[in-house]
């Protein structure tokens, strides 16, 4: 199993919650590092979430990339799955999640799938601890690689996208990035710039977006726009802010 070296930005909680949240992940932690599978997997680092704040992330990988996977069909432009499709790769992903996070993903049904190449990607998204959780699965014909965040708050009146989530394996020869969150009714289309100059066209649809790309550096913008093609908003993230992401409204 890996554990992603790019985690989420973590959200405030409740102490309590907070305390308790930590406790499950530490009770977590052993077991997952312990759990290698069929694949030998590699531990990249491990973040540690104070009690203070609400993180709402553990991300990891389940059975990860081999040496050489074949990044050589994968496409800046998804192609949507079918309905039935989405669904099982949807039960399939929620599997693998509950198996590795002990019942954090409980109830989370698909709300995106797509296909890039020999690559399939799903997100899932469901309600869990009282805030809305997001799972994400990639799978290729060398393993799956997995994630979960949880306890996320809801969109603010007016905010037209938010980025919840880019972990990935940020470098080597299996070097990958996901990029995942939620958008208001009022966005149709979403494209994501990597800070590697990638434009990558995200999966987008009922509130949600999904994208993911075969290097390690991460996000540098994600544009959002309407069913006329009109650019609603630019979120900006440069690659040395720590702080809120710039935003810049059309």
């Amino acid at each position: 199993m890996t554990i992603f070296d790019d985690l989420p930005a973590a959200r405030e909680m409740p102490t309590a919650h907070a305390v308790a949240r930590q406790h499950a992940i530490e009770t977590q932690l052993p077991q997952l590092l312990g759990q290698q599978g069929p694949h030998r997997g590699r531990v990249l680092s491990v973040a540690a979430a104070s009690a203070a704040v609400a993180t709402a992330a553990v991300i990891a990988a389940v059975n990860p990339w081999s040496s050489t996977p074949a990044y050589a069909s994968w496409t800046a432009v998804p192609d949507q799955l079918d309905r039935v499709a989405t669904q099982q790769l949807g039960i399939t992903c929620a599997k693998d999640l509950q198996r590795h996070f002990n019942g954090s993903a409980s109830g989370l049904t698909a709300a995106l799938a797509e296909r890039r190449g020999q690559f399939q990607a799903v997100l899932l998204q469901g309600v869990h601890d009282g805030g809305t959780s997001m799972g994400v699965c990639v799978n290729t014909h060398h393993g799956d690689l997995g994630g979960l965040t949880s306890v996320l708050a809801p969109l603010t009146a007016g905010q037209v996208i938010m980025l919840d989530g880019n972990p990935g394996q940020t470098s080597g020869p299996d070097a990958a990035r996901v990029a995942y969150g939620r958008t208001s009714t009022a966005v149709a289309r979403v494209v994501v710039t990597t800070q590697d100059n990638r434009t990558v066209t995200a999966s987008a649809g009922g509130g949600y977006f999904l994208a993911w790309w075969p290097s390690g550096p991460g996000v540098s913008a994600v544009s959002a726009y309407a069913a006329n093609g009109r650019e609603l908003v630019v979120r900006h993230y440069p690659a040395a802010s720590t702080g809120a992401p710039q935003q810049a409204p059309r």
